[in-house]
């Protein structure tokens, strides 16, 4: 997924440069688990799921199900397939 790397190490320069923590999940235990967190200052705790922009990938049915579990305790999750689409999302939540 050379394609989704690829995104995933600009958004991680990117969020830097903006003081935003972001980590990488490795949920070995937990199929369709998010792919990243988001940590702002002040503590607002976000959920990304990033795909492969390459070839336009669809979440699966589990992570469909995972997403809106977290998404009904409250938290917010994203799925990103773009840059662009990232920024908007760092620019939304930065205070």
């Amino acid at each position: 997924m050379a394609g989704e790397s690829k995104l995933q190490s600009k958004c991680i320069k990117y969020a830097k440069a903006n003081k935003v923590i972001m980590r990488k999940i490795h949920a070995e235990s937990s199929r369709g688990w998010m792919d990243t967190v988001l940590i702002f200052q002040g503590g607002e705790t976000i959920w990304v799921e990033f795909k492969n922009p390459v070839r336009k990938c669809q979440l699966s049915t589990l992570q469909i199900l995972e997403h809106g579990l977290v998404r009904r305790q409250g938290a917010t999750v994203y799925t990103c397939n773009s840059f662009e689409d990232f920024e908007i999302i760092i620019k939304r939540h930065l205070k």
